[in-house]
């Protein structure tokens, strides 16, 4: 037993115990003390796992000073505008002037418009945390929310700005600041005609047909007209301008567009006064501003930059821990760490075992002092001659039979078991006996029925492997996929660690065709005069904007890539291989439709706001100048292309087309209505150039006749310079290569799909496992006839059946041996008294003294185990003990049942933490406003509207084709508003709620509301944002309608060089159907006329119309009142939506939560069954460990009493002598 101790005691002192430490509702600076003293081990479960960015990030962006400054105000802009730009040269920087600072202005208001939009979608989302982060992790997290927010604003304003830009310059819209293209018209030849800007530098010249960012720095001139010039009696005239330079404007360009040449400007000069001294004298209004305060920009920043920044000097980022950690708000921590030589352990180590080892060292101990014995008296045998008897005796039990052998050793073990005591403390030895032996009949059918019950009882094993690799987890997957849970240590994992998407376009958009250096220089060299129509005059606009779309698609991709990427998967536990693959291919799905929708929901809203604010292009492709004579004064006005097949009208419609080709040169040949002499094949004119390019397909591209024929009929019927060879041997494309598309697609339907053939998708759950990166996984199953079950089972209820057998068998022996007296007469071997006595009176004083003490050992012994007793039964009375309850599979009504009872303590994890929204909330619009589906906006009406083609009546009827396009701009608007909402309404089902913790009834409805009711905030809101943006863009680049509505001709002379004059139209008055632009009066507009039938009679009336128009219906509920004062405008930044349909099923939600188990606890003090329980766990420890720790503890105080006894009483011899 001394060995055994001291093996516990060493091995206890040396074991390493791993001590959990559970702080219950730590303060924030608890638990920052904590991350910093046990940061690996620290785990604090967030009450709340999903916490809106307002409750811990807030944003106060400071924006650079020209946002806030007098250059934006609009008396400021207005008096730069009060100037007569005919009078100018057209290089003169007082031409383009106020449309820098109107899209300056126009720049700031639309990124804070921006900026309060993306902030409030922003701020709607949620952090997703299951545990608290650390400051360190929560900063990190951050950074890396701040800089996808910041990095999707910005991509999304440039992808807007650039969008706008290139369409606009490649539909070759004429700008009335008179900056890209110039209208001439010849008196002498009564002949309009049309050339492009030239910018010409020390470097280049540059053209604005080809490239739209030619600029020059901007300057003051002093203009003295232009003088004719005949170098040749057989050449039209040319008409030279006389300028002198006055004054360089540092920092400012002037150039094609006012757009492309603003972004490339900066505004130094605005820092400095006496720049802005040297400005008033040549534009007054400069004189009511003051120079820009200082900015953490340099001075030189052109406003690109400043733009790509949102010129946004500070975010002014505030980040709130302190809110973090209290909407977290964290139950309890625990932490763990790692102790050696804890006195408390090792006590409670030798309590437990040292029952154990005693009894295990009386069972094995009689078995080892045998072996031992018998290897001595086989050594005394070899060596001594003494033991003769006993070798004969051995030799005649060899010679017996093994019969007889067997008998002797079935007799002796029979006289063993029929004497066997294992109870001598008793006063009747046959007590001792009899106990015993129905104690080994009980103990042998305890253990019977313990190894039958074990052996037929169904465990459920529950398996843990410790940091699995992938191909063990692969491994169990297999084998156990229904139980099988590993935990990821790593709840979100980035799309672009596991996702990789490539997309692969048309071959047209990497081929010679869109290429400057190749097919474009087809374009360049002499030409002669064209038809209007003339592919050689108009294809290069094709072809520029056919570049244009293939770069703009690659840069949406990349744009939707870069969001996507930063996006994250979330899993609470690893998903498995198949159902990764499918939640991944249902990601990519969803990013490759919501890509493409952006993309065209961005462009149709351009295209139609271009088409239906009819303005004017370069090249009479939609609209023709014309010029009527009254009263010898001449009237230079616009009329709507009408040159198409079935005598089709641009002012009516956008789909009319007309073969595409060459035309003859001479006079008769220039009409409009003359048809081309070779056509192209597949190549179709329209309207604009981006309507000539979808209607088109690129059939001829394929084909190497086509091309010929195309290359061939650059010559026809001119003196055209060669062609350059790079264009001369340019290679058709394949018709083999694109997988979607064939030679005849339209290039709309190419266009509708981002000039995208295929896509490659790359799902890597290699990637996805490393990091969700599990440390264990978990599995169960079923097993019976467990061996080392059945051995545990028995071992572990071995002993405690030993020590209760051994207690309460004694004692029924006792109380039932009376009865047996009575039943059953026996014998009884008398002693007689005298002989007792006589023993008794032999017994020694020792003995007597040995007796006594060992009465008094026991009754010390009673005490402490009794004292023992009570107060192990006071500590379990009075002990609350804390029960955890674990239900499996719960359902909706157990769930919601629990949660009443225990609030506080119930968890029950989603097995699928991110559910799509459109598993349990429907939101759609319930109507929209009537008018989207009133006669109003049918052809018929806007026909109607619309009149007569002939060129009169675009100066005595125009307002009939101006109300008419109105009505045509409304109803697309319409179209574009459903279709938006639908798109809008798909990209919401498809996001995904994270639901770590299954959510009560009431936090699932009131999270469903708020992203509901942001959902239907937001929707409208980027609509309305975008719309507002293109239109004021329009107006800031001077974009004239045909319609002359906001630019007025003006009649040129010899002094102008007979270019045409444009000044601005001015309106002061309110409540105007006409505007600026169709676009401005349809927004200006009431629906308040088409609610009265009188109102309609006078329209009809004023149409010269018999039809009676069906009034709208007055009774219909509309949230657009009163109808008096709501704009149009309103109803189109709220989409024409009427009222929403918003509902949400919680039943739904919880079916794909799906929890598994759920968990709860409560406290309750400890019944008599635990501290039964407690009492016979501790009792074998106790009574052995007591009954030493008494008598050597009685012995030791016997021994040091007599030891100083015998000091006191000890004689001491005294010498006599002394």
């Amino acid at each position: 037993m001394t060995t055994a101790l001291i093996i516990i005691i060493t091995y206890a002192g040396s074991t390493i115990q791993t001590h959990s430490v559970t702080v219950h509702s730590p303060s924030e600076t608890i638990f920052k003390n904590l991350s910093i003293r046990y940061p690996s081990t620290l785990s604090c479960r967030c009450t709340e796992t999903s916490i809106h960015h307002h409750k811990f990030l807030s944003f106060d962006p400071q924006y650079h000073p020209i946002c806030t400054s007098q250059f934006l105000n609009h008396s400021f802009i207005s008096a730069l505008s009060k100037i007569n730009i005919g009078d100018y040269y057209r290089l003169d920087y007082r031409i383009i002037v106020s449309s820098h600072f109107q899209l300056l202005a126009l720049l700031c208001e639309t990124i804070k418009q921006m900026m309060d939009d993306s902030l409030f979608v922003f701020n709607s989302k949620r952090i997703m945390t299951t545990q608290v982060l650390s400051i360190e992790k929560f900063d990190a997290q951050i950074n890396q929310l701040v800089k996808q927010l910041k990095s999707t604003i910005i991509a999304d304003m440039k992808h807007t700005s650039d969008h706008l830009e290139l369409i606009i310059f490649q539909n070759g819209i004429y700008s009335a600041l008179r900056t890209n293209y110039l209208i001439q018209y010849n008196p002498d030849s009564d002949i309009y005609s049309h050339f492009p800007n030239e910018y010409n530098s020390l470097s280049a010249n540059c053209s604005c047909i080809r490239n739209a960012t030619c600029m020059i720095q901007a300057e003051f001139y002093y203009f003295n007209g232009y003088s004719r010039h005949n170098f040749s009696t057989a050449d039209e005239p040319v008409y030279i301008a006389t300028a002198s330079r006055l004054f360089t404007v540092p920092g400012m360009m002037v150039g094609c567009s006012p757009y492309s040449t603003i972004l490339q400007s900066s505004l130094k000069c605005f820092y400095s006064q006496s720049c802005i001294q040297q400005l008033q004298i040549f534009i007054h209004g400069f004189s009511s501003v003051s120079p820009l305060s200082s900015s953490l920009f340099q001075p030189n920043t052109t406003v690109e930059y400043l733009l790509n920044e949102l010129f946004i000097e500070s975010w002014n980022e505030k980040r709130n821990f302190d809110n973090y950690f209290n909407s977290c708000s964290p139950l309890s921590c625990t932490y763990t760490y790692d102790r050696r030589f804890n006195l408390l352990y090792i006590i409670m180590t030798i309590i437990g075992l040292f029952s154990g080892a005693q009894m295990a060292m009386f069972l094995i101990a009689p078995f080892i002092v045998n072996i031992i014995r018998r290897c001595q008296k086989c050594k005394h045998q070899s060596n001594t001659t003494e033991n003769l008897s006993n070798e004969i005796e051995l030799e005649t039990n060899s010679n017996q039979s093994l019969k007889d052998r067997l008998m002797s050793l079935v007799k002796l073990i029979k006289m063993k078991l029929l004497t066997l005591n294992m109870f001598p403390y008793l006063s009747e030895i046959t007590d001792g006996i009899y106990s015993t032996r129905v104690y080994l009949l009980t103990f042998v059918v305890g253990i019977i029925i313990l190894v039958f019950y074990a052996s037929i009882s169904v465990q459920i094993r529950s398996i843990t492997v410790y940091q699995p690799s992938l191909n063990k987890y692969e491994q169990l997957y297999r084998r156990y996929s229904r139980t099988l849970v590993c935990p990821c240590t790593r709840l979100s994992i980035p799309y672009s660690s596991i996702i990789d998407i490539v997309p692969h376009y048309h071959q047209v958009c990497s081929s010679d065709f869109i290429k400057d250096d190749a097919w474009l220089l087809y374009f360049t060299g002499t030409f002669p005069s064209f038809h209007t129509f003339d592919f050689r005059g108009i294809g290069m606009e094709l072809f520029s904007l056919l570049q244009t779309l293939c770069r703009m698609s690659n840069e949406t991709v990349i744009n939707e890539l870069f969001v996507f990427n930063h996006m994250e998967f979330i899993s609470s536990q690893v998903v498995a291989f198949d159902l990764f693959e499918i939640q991944t291919s249902a990601l990519i799905r969803q990013f490759q439709q919501q890509t493409v929708d952006s993309f065209l929901g961005l462009f149709e809203l351009v295209r139609a706001l271009i088409q239906l604010n009819q303005f004017i292009v370069v090249g009479s492709t939609n609209a023709e100048i014309y010029h009527s004579n009254d009263n010898n004064n001449t009237m230079h006005y616009f009329k709507s292309t009408q040159s198409y097949d079935n005598d089709c009208s641009c002012g009516k419609s956008t789909s009319c087309t007309r073969p595409q080709g060459f035309y003859c040169t001479k006079r008769n040949c220039k009409g409009n209505s003359a048809k081309p002499n070779h056509t192209i094949p597949s190549m179709v004119l329209s309207c604009l150039p981006v309507d000539s390019l979808l209607a088109s397909s690129l059939q001829c591209l394929y084909n190497t006749s086509c091309l010929q024929m195309i290359i061939r009929g650059r010559s026809f019927e001119t003196n055209a310079s060669k062609i350059d060879p790079r264009a001369a041997n340019i290679t058709p494309l394949n018709p083999r290569f694109d997988r979607r598309s064939s030679p005849n697609t339209t290039l709309d339907n190419i266009v509708s799909r981002l000039f995208i053939e295929d896509w490659t998708n790359t799902t890597n759950f290699s990637s996805y496992y490393h990091q969700c990166a599990p440390d264990e996984c978990t599995y169960t199953y079923e097993q019976r006839f467990n061996r080392v079950y059945i051995v545990a089972t028995v071992c572990g209820i071995i002993g405690g059946l030993s020590v209760a057998l051994k207690i309460f068998i004694p004692l029924l022996v006792t109380l039932l041996q009376p009865i047996y007296h009575v039943c059953r007469r026996r014998r009884l071997v008398q002693v007689p008294t005298e002989v007792t006595v006589e023993t008794k009176q032999l017994q020694t004083a020792d003995q007597i003294l040995v007796e006594q003490r060992q009465q008094i050992a026991t009754r010390f012994y009673v005490i402490f185990v009794l004292i023992a007793l009570l107060v192990i039964i006071i500590f379990s009375a009075l002990n609350l003990q804390i029960h955890l309850i674990t239900i499996s599979t719960p359902t909706l009504s157990t769930f919601e049942s629990l949660q009443d009872q225990y609030p506080s303590s119930l968890s029950c994890p989603c097995s699928q933490i991110t559910i799509q929204y459109s598993t349990f909330a429907t939101v759609e619009p319930k109507n929209y406003h009537q008018v989207c589906s009133s006669y109003f906006i049918t052809p018929d009406f806007i026909s109607l509207l619309w009149g007569s083609d002939e060129a009169n009546a675009f100066l005595f009827d125009l307002d009939r084709k101006i109300l008419s396009t109105e009505f045509r701009l409304l109803s697309t608007l319409c179209s574009l508003a459903i279709n938006t909402t639908r798109q809008h309404i798909k990209m919401f089902s498809s996001r995904e709620l994270i639901s770590v913790e299954t959510l009560t009834r009431h936090s699932f409805q009131t999270q469903i509301n708020s992203i509901m009711n942001s959902f239907i905030v937001e929707t409208p809101a980027r609509f309305r944002r975008i719309h507002k943006y293109i239109i004021e863009m329009f107006r800031a680049n001077q974009l004239p309608s045909m319609f002359l509505t906001n630019w007025n001709l003006r009649s040129p002379s010899l002094k102008d060089g007979y270019y045409m004059l444009t000044s601005p139209a001015l309106y002061n008055e309110s409540g105007l159907v006409i505007g600026c632009l169709p676009a401005y009066g349809l927004r200006l507009s009431t629906l308040e006329c088409f609610y009265n039938s009188t109102c309609l009679e006078r329209l009809a009336t004023f149409l010269n119309s018999s039809y009676v128009l069906p009034p709208l219906n007055i009774s219909l509920y509309s949230r657009f009142t009163p109808i008096s004062s709501t704009t149009i405008g309103t109803l189109i930044d709220e989409l024409f939506i009427e009222t929403w349909y918003n509902t949400s099923n919680y039943s739904s939600y919880f079916s794909s939560c799906t929890p598994l188990t759920c968990h709860y606890s409560y406290e309750k003090r400890n019944s008599v069954l635990y501290m039964i329980i407690t009492y016979l766990g501790l009792f074998g420890g106790l009574t052995v460990g007591l009954k030493y720790v008494v008598w050597y503890g009685l012995c030791l105080y016997w021994k040091v009493r007599q030891l100083c006894t015998n000091v006191r009483n000890r004689i001491e011899p005294i010498n006599i002598n002394d």
